[in-house]
């Protein structure tokens, strides 16, 4: 005989983790998609800011790593926290990069600065999220 008390327990725990799962897909989606299109800005920026050399390389093979991680993550490798790590330590490397590979140019200084710390922050939001719901499942 079925206990109607232990079938609404664990209908409100499936529904819960339902929720956060939805929740956890948004926010993915949200921190995904942002980091795309700050990609795609830091594979304009060689062009429109007008640097090249290590700093204009740098920018556009990094920029297609990020938005590909982040393509990845955002349509649907939503567990898959490894790739927004991924793109924490891309993020990382940005603001590392002008010193690392003696940029010349200021603007490409800032724009790496700004763009790898803007990147990194979206990926810990993004990787932090799933790890959240992992910790919610195990309470479970």
């Amino acid at each position: 005989m079925v206990n109607p008390a232990n079938s609404a327990n664990h209908d409100d725990r499936v529904e819960r983790v339902e929720r956060v799962e939805h929740v956890e897909r948004d926010n993915v989606r949200l921190a995904s998609g942002a980091n795309i299109l700050v990609a795609i800005w830091l594979f304009a920026s060689p062009w429109v800011l007008i640097y090249d050399g290590n700093a204009g390389w740098n920018s556009t093979i990094v920029a297609v790593a990020i938005a590909a991680l982040a393509a990845m993550r955002g349509f649907g490798a939503y567990r898959a926290s490894w790739l927004s790590w991924l793109n924490l330590l891309l993020g990382l490397w940005l603001v590392a990069a002008p010193w690392a590979l003696n940029y010349v140019s200021d603007e490409a200084r800032a724009n790496s600065v700004i763009v790898g710390i803007i990147v990194a922050a979206l990926a810990l939001w993004s990787a932090l999220t799933s790890e959240a719901l992992r910790s919610t499942r195990r309470l479970d």
